[in-house]
């Protein structure tokens, strides 16, 4: 049954990138971004309104402003996504373009007011990653770029495995960077093993959720810092 539902899942996107809409009628940005929060039970509620802090708080920093504004007329499209078990992952906030200090601020606003609606047992890290593909491959962006980033406090338990997630991502072209909540470094080499894809993917590690707004802002940063290709500042 597993195996036939990631099948389909991977004809779904399939169909997606056939059925596309023509690249004239999409709206240009530099990057389309995917920010796909942890929400299962290995996340209580502080720890949970910690990472919710966190994408606020970068959203609402001038250095973080200068990064959009950098980007160029179109800025980036951007959309905040909870998961957790196989079944469970929403789009919290739908796609946005962010341009300037106004609109990145309504964004943060927006993820403010609708956080957690995902609260789920299992950890399904490779259905959030193909749930993530499929909203890029539907938007109505065309972006230069096309990441997806993906924090986590453990392994999957359940669904597709994340490598199998992450050649759903390489074959629609699609980045996968990590953050990882992990004060050992165990859970980071496995998201560089198991769970990153395309060239420069890269994982940032947050040791402990007390370290998880810095670690996203310093991500964030490293993803706008530059309007040249994102491999071009791999490790």
């Amino acid at each position: 049954m597993d195996n036939l539902r990631t099948k389909a899942v991977a004809v779904l996107v399939l169909l997606n990138l056939l059925l596309a809409p023509a690249h004239a009628s999409e709206t240009k940005v530099a990057l389309e971004l995917v920010l796909a929060v942890d929400a299962s039970s290995s996340v209580d509620e502080r720890e949970f309104d910690l990472q919710v802090s966190g994408h606020v708080n970068a959203f609402r920093d001038p250095d973080i402003h200068a990064a959009i504004a950098a980007q160029g007329p179109g800025g980036i499209a951007v959309t905040y996504v909870e998961w957790s078990s196989r079944f469970e992952q929403i789009q919290v906030v739908e796609w946005m373009q962010v341009q300037d200090r106004e609109s990145a601020l309504a964004f943060a606003d927006a993820i403010s007011r609708n956080a957690n609606q995902a609260r789920a047992s299992g950890t399904a890290l490779g259905e959030a990653v193909i749930f993530s593909v499929g909203l890029i491959q539907s938007n109505r962006f065309q972006g230069a770029r096309r990441v997806i980033d993906v924090s986590a406090d453990d392994r999957y338990n359940a669904g597709s495995s994340p490598t199998y997630a992450r050649g759903v991502a390489r074959r629609a072209g699609v980045q996968v960077n990590g953050l990882a909540v992990d004060p050992t470094g165990v859970l980071t080499s496995y998201f560089k093993k198991n769970v990153i894809a395309g060239p420069g993917a890269f994982v940032m590690q947050a040791n402990g959720y007390e370290d998880f707004a810095r670690a996203f802002r310093l991500k964030l940063l490293r993803e706008l810092s530059s309007q040249a290709p994102i491999s071009l500042l791999e490790d």
